[in-house]
């Protein structure tokens, strides 16, 4: 990995620290993030891209994600943390992301030369669910997060980008502290 790390860009570095404040700062639930994550996403959709990856739904939720943490910055100036929809909600949810993330992988797989065509559509979908979660606040989010970056560690390190396997590791772990921390705000929130 030292030999890796060696020959990575100064935007793969950039990406990397920017991508992980971003995550600390979203799990403390600090509007700050969304400035740093706008950064990440768009050193790593360069790369996703551009820079060999072809993980071209991955490149396409970076693109979504730039969007969505510009919508952040204004909605975290209204909205508190919230325990958001219902356990059946949740169920429907994911089928419908499963039901879309086939049909996307399918269409990956069919019309482009993409990587792991079917990971990366029900990543990508998954992705857009959970961002839509985080940006309302909402602390199923990171539930939805630490499947996705798990998901996501693997398909970086098996496309030999281990600096980005090892970004969305700490992505995992910070998805978990953000589902105890969210959580916690929420408590505090119904006490207030």
């Amino acid at each position: 990995m030292l030999e890796t790390l060696s020959g990575f860009s100064i935007i793969e570095w950039i990406g990397l620290i920017t991508g992980v404040i971003y995550v600390v700062l979203s799990a403390r639930n600090r509007i700050e993030c969304w400035y740093f994550g706008i950064i990440s996403c768009a050193c790593i959709a360069y790369h996703d891209f551009l820079g060999g990856l072809q993980l071209y739904s991955d490149g396409i939720l970076q693109i979504f994600y730039i969007i969505m943490g510009f919508i952040g910055l204004a909605r975290w100036r209204n909205v508190k943390v919230t325990f958001d929809a219902k356990f059946l909600t949740h169920i429907l949810i994911i089928l419908i992301g499963i039901l879309v993330s086939l049909i996307y992988g399918y269409l990956m797989s069919a019309f482009s030369n993409a990587a792991f065509p079917r990971v990366d559509a029900f990543t990508t979908v998954f992705s857009i669910i959970a961002t839509i979660f985080l940006v309302n606040r909402q602390v199923s989010a990171w539930l939805y997060f630490v499947i996705i970056d798990l998901v996501m560690t693997y398909l970086y390190y098996v496309r030999g980008w281990e600096l980005y396997a090892l970004l969305y590791m700490i992505f995992t772990a910070f998805a978990i502290y953000g589902s105890y921390n969210w959580l916690r705000l929420f408590r505090q929130n119904l006490n207030n």
